[in-house]
């Protein structure tokens, strides 16, 4: 595996963000003292500790000949940090999701996803994706090029982090089939303007489903990846283009459900791995999409109602 060294980076990093969130005092969750540069490229405020878990990765990831760029949604563009040949990576990334959970306690995260490099048609393709879930525990769930999920603890210092024999192996992670949860904003239910979605949430009320919310995108995947559901951020009145970012957010989630044995949609039945499989470099690195992670039984659940619509 190539990207040993990224890998390791990446966990490096996300204890010294665990242990600076363990450490915070009340200023951190505040945004940018500087109101000329607290608003980054995706239109979010940018608060103290979104500032520093961006250093603190793209510090670490520096220190890798193997990373040939990095993408991060703190970020306006790609930063190059190598361009000799052993340099074949990139890897973008959302250095702390949920940052807007930190002043309530409430679980935040890092995406990642490790894209190898095409350099005939200066494109990448994913080949590695994960999350860090930052909480009473520091956990992994990883999804590499063997198409299998597994999920790790962290079991060392936080004080002192002295390689990956830290982190223990708890279980290989497959997706429940079904799971009686469904996650998405329904307070702009009125707001939406796919008819899919609309009746498939009809649906799980009629079922009698519960809704739940964290406001974390690894919070909520995490949770129906172990419990079984639906996770969607479906395109509406406000966001027409979708509200969650294509390359640093929904791309590794959708990587990491597909290998589980679920499904990822953008909308209607479009696959959204397939449409986005190669990324090209002229293309928004802060594109929006909208998403859909289902289940096996949601997903035959949502293509009946989508079959109903348009027939």
């Amino acid at each position: 595996m190539g990207y040993t060294n990224i890998l390791n980076a990446l966990k490096i990093s996300s204890v010294q963000i665990h242990k600076l969130l363990q450490d915070a005092t009340p200023n951190l969750s505040e945004d940018l003292p500087n109101m000329n540069n607290n608003v980054n490229s995706s239109g979010d405020t940018v608060k103290i500790m979104d500032y520093l878990s961006n250093k603190i990765l793209c510090d670490n990831l520096k220190m890798c000949p193997e990373v040939y760029r990095i993408c991060s949604e703190e970020e306006n563009e790609c930063i190059i940090l190598n361009e000799h040949e052993r340099a074949k990576y990139m890897v973008a990334f959302d250095p702390l999701d949920g940052s807007g959970n930190i002043d309530v306690n409430i679980t935040c995260g890092t995406i990642f996803g490790i894209f190898e490099y095409n350099t005939i048609n200066d494109e990448v393709k994913i080949v590695c994706a994960g999350y860090f879930m930052y909480s009473s525990a520091l956990q992994m769930v990883i999804a590499s090029d063997n198409k299998k999920v597994e999920l790790y603890t962290y079991v060392g210092n936080n004080s002192i982090y002295s390689g990956a024999t830290e982190w223990r192996y708890d279980k290989r992670v497959n997706m429940p089939p079904e799971g009686k949860i469904y996650s998405i904003n329904q307070g702009r239910e009125l707001l939406w303007t796919d008819e899919t979605v609309k009746r498939l949430v009809n649906e799980f009320q009629t079922q009698k489903r519960s809704m739940r919310l964290a406001a974390c995108m690894v919070t909520d995947t995490h949770r129906i990846l172990f419990q079984g559901g639906t996770f969607m951020y479906p395109r509406d009145t406000l966001s027409p283009n979708g509200k969650l970012r294509l390359l640093y957010e929904c791309i590794p989630m959708a990587y990491i459900v597909k290998a589980a044995g679920g499904y990822a949609l953008t909308e209607g039945l479009e696959n959204l791995l397939e449409r986005y499989e190669n990324f090209c470099f002229g293309d928004d690195i802060h594109a929006r999409t909208p998403i859909l992670l289902l289940g096996k039984k949601e997903y035959e659940i949502y293509t009946k109602i989508f079959s109903e619509i348009i027939n």
